[in-house]
């Protein structure tokens, strides 16, 4: 009698044994589901550490420099959806025989969005700076205030990772200069008006920007880079000037491609 007591008291300790790690795989995946499918998440985070080539020419001379290239970028929009913000800070350092190449570059902007959905309009201040130097060209410009507005998809889930901003911008630009060569196109105080968009997602991220300068003889800017974040790093950008340098109409562009490591994710709240 005994020896059956215990035997079955073995049995239904097997079985509730069974029953509590049912329960518990259970309730881990349903957790996860859960997760991937209804978290909101906080900002997309994007940061890169590498090595970095450039091949920068303007109509009188054309070279190459290497060096060092580091960035980190933020985009988020509040859970409740009515705050967005933006920043970027960017560094750069090398040379080559001819001369150094630097670059300290960076932006900040805080805004509202019309609405708490992914999809909404957006607007968001700020102000940005550059200070870009290199064997052949170079650029430096401060601007404030800055003024974005447009469309903006902000993903609310960890399943639904994307960040995209699109839409006119302008700015008044305090005071900037660009370089070719030795001739340079300087403004003070002009007014400054454009369009660009900013694309971040998981192991990606990638912008465009195109400004006018309106002074009588007009500055044009047209900025683009493109990176793959997966650890990994490869990125690619380019930047094209055209102004009237001393009086005369040309143009400069510089071409960088880095390779190190770096990632691209959104955050979880």
């Amino acid at each position: 009698m005994r020896s059956t007591s215990i035997h079955a008291a073995r049995k239904a300790c097997r079985g509730a044994g069974v029953v509590t790690a049912v329960r518990l795989l259970s309730f881990a995946c349903c957790s996860a589901l859960a997760l991937l499918a209804g978290c909101r998440r906080g900002p997309n985070l994007a940061t890169l550490f590498a090595v970095h080539a450039a091949q920068i020419s303007s109509d009188r001379d054309e070279q190459t420099a290497f060096g060092f290239h580091g960035k980190h970028e933020v985009a988020h929009t509040d859970a409740g959806g009515s705050e967005s913000e933006y920043a970027r800070i960017e560094v750069k350092a090398g040379a080559n025989r001819n001369g150094v190449l630097g670059a300290l570059s960076g932006e900040g902007q805080l805004g509202v969005t019309t609405s708490d959905d992914p999809n909404a309009a957006f607007i968001r201040g700020g102000a940005r700076g550059t200070l870009e130097t290199d064997p052949v060209s170079g650029m430096f410009s401060l601007e404030l205030p800055t003024l974005f507005a447009g469309y903006q998809h902000h993903g609310k889930s960890l399943s639904d990772q994307k960040h995209f901003d699109v839409g006119p911008r302008a700015s008044f630009g305090l005071i900037g200069n660009a370089r070719s060569d030795d001739r340079n196109a300087s403004f003070v105080a002009a007014p400054i008006v454009g369009a660009g968009a900013i694309y971040m997602a998981t192991g990606v991220t990638a912008s465009v920007s195109y400004d006018r300068v309106l002074e009588s003889a007009p500055l044009d800017l047209v900025r683009g880079s493109a990176c793959m974040l997966l650890l990994l790093a490869l990125c690619v950008e380019v930047r094209h000037v055209q102004a009237a340098f001393s009086g005369e109409r040309s143009a400069s562009t510089y071409l960088g491609f880095s390779v190190g490591v770096g990632l691209a994710h959104g955050e979880k709240l």
